[in-house]
């Protein structure tokens, strides 16, 4: 039997019981880059075991983001509406914002130097 690239890097990485069961329990809640953090494997790694696990991440909208998406947009900064919505990117944001007729205000915008 042939072994494809992903079940070798997937042996490669090497899952305890208990990263399996916080990798179940957080996939969804957190972002990517959290697992990197609490798990220390690779993301590719992580996307691997999760696919493996038939766990899939939502491009849906929950109720929960929705209320979040209302209450902060208008007020707040780019990274704190990424970290409300970690499932989904800043563009799906402001596309879900604007079906909401909500507009940012006040938000300073980067300033570029020559430096």
């Amino acid at each position: 039997m042939k072994t494809s690239i992903y079940d070798t890097n997937a042996l490669q990485a090497k899952w305890t019981k208990d990263e399996e069961k916080f990798l179940v329990d957080n996939y969804l809640e957190i972002s990517i880059e959290e697992l990197v953090t609490n798990l220390l494997k690779s993301t590719n790694t992580i996307y691997i075991k999760a696919c493996q696990l038939g766990l899939k991440k939502s491009n849906k909208w929950t109720k929960k983001e929705i209320e979040l998406l209302k209450k902060y947009y208008e007020n707040s900064n780019t990274e704190i509406l990424i970290a409300i919505s970690p499932n989904h990117t800043l563009g799906s944001i402001n596309k879900k914002a604007k079906q909401f007729k909500l507009k940012r205000k006040n938000i300073e915008k980067p300033c570029w130097t020559i430096e």
